[in-house]
C-alpha cells in the first residue's frame, strides 16, 4: 500500500495517493509504513504548495507520534509552509489598506521555527530556522512600520505611535528600529506630547546618532 500510493503520486494522481495514503494509516496506524506516510503527506503537500494541507499534515503527524525523531522535520515543514503561504506579504505592500493587511501566516511561522529551533537547536533544520526567523523578523517589523506611516499620512498620530512602539518592543533588534523612533518623534509632536517625543529623540541619538531628527529638532 505504501509503495502504491508512492507510485501513485508520482504519476500525478493525487487524490488516489491520497485516498491510499489513507487507507494506510487508517489500517496500519502503528506501522512503520504509516508513520512515513504521513511524513510523505507534509512533503507531498508542500511540493504541491498546498501549504494549509501541509500544516495540517504536519500537526496530525506530531499529535499522533510526538516521541517520533521525525518531529523536527515535521515544525520544520509546516514553519516553512506558514513561510512560504505569505512569502508575498512585503511585495503587496501598496496594493491595499496597509491597516487592513493580516500577518498572521508570518507569525505563525516565526512562532512554529521558533519552537523548532528550541526544541531541536542540534536538527539539520535549526540553522536554516534560525536565518528564516531573521528574515520573519525584520519582514514583520517593516510590515508595522507601513501601516505606522500610513497612519502619520492619514492624521492618525497616536494610532501611528502606537505601532512604532510596537516595534520597539516586540521587534528590538529589527532593521526598522530607527524608523520606528522617527515615527514616534513626529507623532509625539503632533500629539504634543514634548517630554515623550524628547525620550524618543535621545533613544535615537544614543543609537543612530548621524539621524537628522537626533541632531536637532524638527
Amino acid at each position: 500500500m505504501y509503495e502504491e500510493a508512492r507510485e501513485l503520486h508520482a504519476r500525478a494522481n493525487y487524490d488516489e495517493a491520497h485516498q491510499m495514503f489513507e487507507n494506510l494509516i487508517s489500517t496500519y496506524p502503528n506501522s512503520r509504513y504509516a508513520r512515513q506516510g504521513m511524513v510523505d503527506q507534509i512533503f507531498y503537500y508542500s511540493r504541491r504548495k498546498q501549504y494549509a494541507l501541509a500544516a495540517s499534515a504536519a500537526d496530525r503527524f506530531m499529535e499522533a507520534h510526538p516521541d517520533s525523531p521525525h518531529v523536527a522535520y515535521a515544525l520544520y515543514m509546516k514553519g516553512l509552509a506558514y513561510f512560504r503561504e505569505d512569502r508575498g506579504f512585503l511585495d503587496r505592500i501598496g496594493q491595499q489598506d496597509p491597516a487592513k493587511r493580516d500577518p498572521k501566516s508570518m507569525q505563525l511561522s516565526f512562532q512554529t521555527l521558533r519552537d523548532l529551533v528550541r526544541r531541536f537547536p542540534e536538527s539539520r533544520y535549526a540553522k536554516d530556522g534560525e536565518l528564516r526567523m531573521r528574515f520573519l523578523i525584520n519582514a514583520l517589523a517593516n510590515g508595522e512600520i507601513h501601516v505606522a506611516q500610513y497612519y502619520m499620512r492619514r492624521g492618525a498620530p497616536l494610532a501611528a505611535a502606537s505601532r512604532a512602539r510596537h516595534v520597539l518592543e516586540v521587534y528590538p533588534d529589527s532593521v526598522a528600529t530607527e524608523a520606528a523612533l522617527v515615527i514616534l518623534i513626529r507623532a509625539y509632536k503632533e500629539i504634543g506630547a514634548k517630554d515623550a517625543q524628547e525620550d524618543a529623540r535621545r533613544l535615537l541619538k544614543e543609537n543612530y546618532p548621524e539621524n537628522p531628527l537626533a541632531a536637532k529638532p524638527e
